[in-house]
């Protein structure tokens, strides 16, 4: 039985991905996200995917996980060459995998075991 919680986490983690390609492919960012350093918001971005990820998709081997986010963000690169005043920049998927890489040791260490504490509470005689 999937609890509405289940869903939340579903949702939080396609959100997550809209909202990525939104700001990932708007030709002005900086009117948007204004006076923040490009690569610190690529790697806490991506810090936030991996957790994400990993709360929407615990199944998943992690190496899967940082697969499908890396390539994500390899699209979205790809897809700046394409935008006004953007472009495809290889610091940016360095970023991006380093920010993936730390979402997804944090998700085990922290998010995870919380994560199995509010299903247990929620609904006790699910598998958490």
């Amino acid at each position: 039985m999937i609890t509405y919680y289940e869903h939340l986490k579903h949702g939080q983690f396609y959100l997550l991905l809209v909202l990525f390609a939104r700001f990932g492919l708007t030709p002005n960012p900086g009117e948007i996200l204004t006076q923040t350093n490009d690569l610190a918001l690529h790697f806490s971005g991506y810090t936030i995917a991996g957790i994400s990820m990993g709360l929407s998709k615990p199944v998943l081997p992690h190496w899967q996980r940082f697969v499908f986010l890396w390539l994500y963000s390899l699209a979205i690169e790809v897809g700046q060459q394409y935008v006004p005043n953007r472009g495809f920049d290889l610091l940016d998927l360095l970023a991006n995998g380093s920010g993936v890489i730390l979402g997804l040791i944090l998700y085990q260490w922290l998010a995870r075991p919380i994560d199995r504490a509010i299903t247990k509470a929620i609904a006790p005689n699910q598998k958490g």
